[in-house]
C-alpha cells in the first residue's frame, strides 16, 4: 500500500504541469523573451536560459553581429544589451 501511494504521488508530480515560474513571480515566458529579443534585432538565438533571475539570450542580429541580452522576467524590461563584432 505504501509503495502504491508513493508511486501514485510521484506520477502526479511528474505529470502535473509545471507552475514553478508562476509561483516565483515570473510573468515573461521563454516565448515572450524570444519575442522581445526579436523585436530588438536578434535574428538567430543560440542560447536562451533563465539564470540568476534573468532571461539570458545569446545570438546574432541580421548583420551577423553577436548579441547578448538580459531580460527581467517580471517586467519584460531589457536590463542589458550588448552587440559585438565577432
Amino acid at each position: 500500500m505504501r509503495s502504491a501511494f508513493a508511486t501514485a504521488a510521484l506520477l502526479a508530480l511528474l505529470l502535473a504541469p509545471s507552475t514553478a515560474p508562476a509561483q516565483m513571480g515570473y510573468y515573461v515566458s521563454s516565448a515572450d523573451a524570444q519575442a522581445i529579443a526579436g523585436q530588438n534585432g536578434v535574428a538567430v538565438i543560440y542560447r536562451l536560459r533563465l539564470d540568476e533571475g534573468l532571461w539570458k539570450i545569446e545570438g546574432r542580429d541580421v548583420n551577423g553581429r553577436y548579441v547578448y541580452m538580459r531580460i527581467d522576467p517580471r517586467s519584460g524590461d531589457i536590463v542589458r544589451l550588448e552587440r559585438g563584432w565577432f
